[in-house]
């Protein structure tokens, strides 16, 4: 069985849809999606196969549809780097992401996942224990999958953890921001894995993995909170190149 890995990076994430572009235009399937954070949302894109819009989502999306900025806004329109949110969370506290949790849970469509003949996972961690929470999430109710989605990519500290069953929940990528290991657990026996940093090495304990297939960007993406439709555009475009000149390397 072949699974899909992807990585968490935030906005960078539109760099996924152009990966899958390829897949789709080579005909390259796959039995299982694995995702962290923005790969966990892109996951569920690649499980119910609604790729027009996936792209139309990365397409229109904005920063005032992730979070109500508010009095905060002059203080994001500021900074680029993620750093400054450190500080801004310990003074102020998370920023308010109502837009985001609206947007994720009308992006649900349960009968196309539940339909789906590609199993879905997902990461996300468990706090304060940073103890990794691995959940396939096809037989849930659209609650729980939206709940799961969120807490996966909740990026701390711009983004408040999540409540589930009484326990807090943050991104994922706290602790796997790359879930080969999911993919294992689900019965992948081939995996193309998909980062988003240019030439992040692959973790080491993988690196003997046979069909392990780690595909990471050649240029830099941008910030995790750059949601400039331009770049976002660029980076679509970029993993669509990108992943042609890897599978044609790779033979696929």
């Amino acid at each position: 069985m072949r699974a899909i890995v992807l990585a968490g990076g935030g906005a960078k994430g539109s760099y996924q849809i152009g990966v899958w572009r390829a897949l789709r235009e080579l005909g390259i399937s796959y039995d299982i999606v694995c995702g962290t954070s923005v790969g966990a949302l892109n996951g569920l894109f690649l499980t119910t196969g609604e790729y027009a819009l996936a792209k139309y989502i990365w397409s229109t999306i904005s920063i005032d549809s992730i979070l109500k900025l508010g009095k905060n806004k002059s203080f994001f329109e500021k900074n680029t780097s993620l750093l400054p949110y450190i500080g801004h969370y310990l003074l102020e506290g998370s920023f308010d992401t109502t837009p985001f949790q609206k947007l994720v849970c009308q992006l649900i469509d349960l009968d196309k996942v539940r339909r789906s003949p590609v199993r879905f996972g997902i990461v996300t961690t468990e706090i304060p224990s940073l103890y990794p929470v691995k959940v396939v999430l096809n037989p849930l109710s659209k609650a729980q999958i939206c709940s799961y989605l969120l807490a996966s990519s909740a990026l701390f500290p711009a983004f408040p953890m999540v409540k589930i069953d009484g326990e807090s929940y943050a991104d994922g990528g706290l602790f796997d921001n790359l879930p080969i290991d999911l993919a294992l657990s689900m019965g992948a026996d081939e995996i193309i894995a998909v980062g988003l940093k240019k030439d992040e090495p692959l973790p080491k304990q993988y690196e003997k993995l046979s069909n392990l297939y780690y595909l990471t960007p050649s240029k830099e993406l941008g910030n995790v909170l750059d949601f400039d439709h331009e770049k976002m555009f660029s980076n679509m475009k970029l993993g669509y190149q990108d992943a042609l000149s890897f599978f044609k390397k790779n033979h696929f």
